[in-house]
């Protein structure tokens, strides 16, 4: 667990951390990796859930559910075995591309740089934007909509997809995000049947430095049969 292996952690000379140290690191995991977590998960169910995606694409709730089924063990899902499930790993990175929790992320030059024609002296701010980068037709063809399966093959460069910033600041929590977002979405997707609430309309909200769904993404939730939740009537979505 992490605070495992926050409390073995030593740095070069094999001190240990401080238990100020390791506060701040768990305070900080609490606080930037929780909300937008769960804000990249609403988005993810706010298009799994689209009405008119659903009607593009009717298979693909279903295709989830039965990949899900490859990872049992006993009847139960293994977290192991659901980390490395391509699709349910490509809508997660299809809902952070469409829908980038944060919409640019800040870097303040340390010395001189030219961009694009432009001499930018030491002490300039730039601020690369995550949201427009991912609406690159030349990126991404039809960026508008939510093809999970566009990440089954691509592998898009550093610059061309970065929703959680890149270079050495690059959000230090981004694998352990990915991992929650699998792992909440194959939880829910195995027990439940969802759709968005009848008259559910889109609206974005600024949350800090985040763009939220306004209200959250308000759905109906049913339980699955049990037989359903185990395999064998998982194709129908």
């Amino acid at each position: 667990d992490i605070l495992s292996l926050l409390c073995a952690a030593r740095d070069e000379d094999g001190a240990p951390m401080g238990d100020e140290e390791i506060r701040d690191e768990l305070v900080t995991l609490l606080v930037a990796g929780h909300e937008t977590t769960a804000t990249g998960l609403s988005w993810a169910f706010r298009w799994l859930l689209d009405p008119a995606r659903q009607a593009e694409d009717p298979t693909l709730l279903g295709r989830l559910r039965e990949e899900l089924d490859g990872a049992r063990q006993g009847g139960a899902l293994v977290p192991e075995r659901l980390a490395r499930l391509e699709l349910l790993d490509a809508t997660a990175r299809e809902a952070l591309r469409l829908k980038p929790v944060l919409p640019m992320v800040g870097r303040v030059l340390r010395q001189p740089r030219r961009v694009l024609g432009h001499d930018l002296p030491a002490g300039t701010l730039v601020a690369p934007s995550i949201y427009l980068v991912h609406r690159r037709p030349s990126l991404y063809p039809e960026p508008e909509r939510f093809r999970p399966e566009r990440f089954l093959s691509l592998r898009p460069a550093p610059h061309e997809y970065f929703p959680f910033g890149g270079g050495l600041r690059r959000c230090i929590g981004a694998a352990f995000a990915l991992i929650e977002m699998k792992m909440m979405m194959a939880a829910i997707l195995d027990g439940a049947e969802l759709e968005l609430a009848p008259g559910y309309r889109e609206r974005v909200r600024r949350r800090g430095v985040t763009l939220a769904p306004s209200d959250g993404v308000p759905v109906v939730l049913r339980r699955r049969r049990q037989g359903a939740a185990r395999g064998g009537a998982t194709r129908g979505g």
